[in-house]
């Protein structure tokens, strides 16, 4: 009888001790959770802002190399001396 209490009262301990360590496994699995969740929101956030960042350094980038087709097609039919005078002009007015 005494072996009989002795293995009920070891069971209780052990089921409780178990009992303990998956319940403290179970929050720090949470709490790792829920910082990953936080972390994912804020690059996800991070991740929206840089592709609209993108989309307007695209936008520009054709903008000028439309600008720069326009330009190399008008440069065809003019003639390059009074093309190249007409630079030199403008960029002195800068320099």
């Amino acid at each position: 009888m005494v072996y009989l209490m002795f293995l009920i009262f070891l069971g209780i301990f052990l089921y409780l001790g178990v009992r303990k360590i998956l319940h403290r496994s179970f929050l720090k699995i949470k709490a790792d959770y829920d910082a990953l969740q936080e972390q994912y929101n804020r690059l996800s956030s991070e991740n929206t802002k840089l592709e609209r960042e993108n989309s307007v350094l695209n936008k520009g980038a054709e903008e000028t190399i439309a600008l720069y087709d326009i330009t190399r097609e008008i440069c065809k039919s003019i003639q390059m001396d009074k093309v190249w005078n007409n630079f030199f002009e403008r960029i002195n007015k800068y320099i």
